[in-house]
């Protein structure tokens, strides 16, 4: 969580880029397509990265990986304009780790 959202401030030109191309995607199919492979992209990378994770810790991850990974990134694009606006507001890492694992307890 640390890469994806401790990182935002030395991101931040590629971050309000990147939130600007998701009207014009909506109507571009070019440009919607390579966002989509940038998705894709992210996710197989981050499907490795929990695949190797889980592997090195001995566990069986209880959801699909893609789905997880889907998740995260959805979490971390949601961070990410919540930062844009209010960054002071934003919850850094730590507590992003730590509401998750609430959640995944059941609060």
């Amino acid at each position: 969580m640390a890469a994806l959202i401790d990182v935002f401030g030395e991101m931040r030109p590629i971050l309000v880029g990147c939130v600007e191309g998701y009207p014009a995607a909506l109507r571009e199919e070019a440009l919607r397509e390579r966002l989509a492979a940038a998705y894709g992209k992210a996710r197989e990378a981050g499907v490795r990265m929990l695949r190797r994770a889980a592997a090195e810790a001995g566990i069986e991850l209880p959801v699909a990986p893609e789905v997880l990974v889907s998740v995260v990134i959805a979490i971390s694009d949601g961070l990410m304009i919540q930062w844009l606006i209010d960054p002071e507001s934003t919850p850094d890492s730590r507590q992003v780790v730590d509401a998750l694992a609430a959640i995944s307890a059941g609060l």
